[in-house]
């Protein structure tokens, strides 16, 4: 691969994997901040290069003189790394390296249908935004399932809001046990996720809720307020995710019927209630205490 006079102790390993089969047989070649570079055939899904150390370099991924995938990285004395290359649009991996390079717009649109594993099951989820603006993540996806879980959950025991979508049973839940359901592979890549929503109890004040998994909020689904603090907007500049756009892809079932389902929002006018959405797909509101749908959400984000 033309690192064998290069070799001493101490060299830095590369390793180019891919979870594509399809890029089997695909150039990677890497260069050096001097100019200097390296190349090699993606086979069984990787390719190995042994460097000089203390460098930068740049991987690229190329397909008949195409380059397909790009990325830096700075290799140590004695390190050994492993770079994803592949941008297969199916698999975590392969979604963390397109919004890694940025091209996240190339592969996805609102809508897509990606499969991610939940313990033994592989559940249909769906693309609801691309390259969300709100925060400081970059480049980035936002995915949520297709349906809502099969078990309807409370937001509380009694009917509160106290403290916002942060101190519910629903937050607790999906960023506990259900996160841990995921395949590994999935909790690799999902990244932490921070919003702005109202603290609760008649509040218009906003409070920064940081999750793994997460509701969305009213305005993400309808692109308006029309029970939470509009404060979620002007002051936590929240966006309507491009899936929601469409009326029709508000529509929720558990278990095959049509179902109200929670939003983060909490409801503004009174202190007993969180936003949701109807059997409809209406903007709705209901009592903290009673058991609906529950449509879980994450954020694959490159990283910084």
């Amino acid at each position: 691969m033309g690192f064998a006079d290069d070799f001493y102790y101490g060299q830095c390993k590369v390793v180019a994997t891919s979870t594509a089969s399809a890029d089997n047989g695909k150039a990677v070649t890497i260069t050096s901040s001097g100019g200097r570079t390296w190349s090699g055939t993606m086979a069984g899904g990787k390719c190995e290069f042994m460097l000089p150390p203390r460098d930068k370099y740049t991987v690229e991924l190329v397909n008949s003189g195409v380059t397909q995938f790009s990325t830096e990285i700075y290799c140590g004395y004695g390190e050994c790394k492993y770079v994803e290359v592949g941008m297969d649009p199916a698999t975590p991996l392969g979604i963390k390296a397109i919004v890694n390079a940025g091209l996240e717009a190339n592969f996805f649109t609102a809508g897509d249908e990606i499969y991610v594993k939940e313990g033994a099951d592989s559940v249909k989820y769906r693309v609801l935004h691309v390259g969300y603006k709100t925060g400081t993540y970059g480049h980035n996806v936002i995915l949520g399932r297709d349906v809502c879980l099969g078990s309807t959950r409370q937001m509380q025991t009694s009917n509160t809001n106290a403290g916002g979508y942060g101190a519910t049973l629903v937050a607790s839940y999906l960023d506990g046990t259900f996160y841990e359901g995921l395949g590994e592979d999935w909790q690799d890549v999902i990244s932490d996720y921070t919003f702005q929503a109202s603290v609760g109890s008649q509040s218009t004040n906003l409070k920064s809720e940081q999750h793994k998994v997460w509701l969305p909020l009213e305005y993400n689904i309808f692109g308006a307020t029309s029970y939470a603090a509009g404060t979620e907007v002007t002051t936590g500049h929240a966006e309507q995710f491009a899936y929601f756009a469409t009326a029709a892809n508000r529509v929720k079932t558990v278990n095959n019927a049509a179902s109200l389902w929670w939003l983060a929002s909490p409801r503004v006018s009174n202190s007993a209630g969180f936003c949701t959405v109807d059997a409809t797909g209406a903007a709705s509101v209901d009592n903290a205490s009673d058991s609906i749908g529950v449509l879980p959400c994450f954020m694959i984000a490159a990283d910084a």
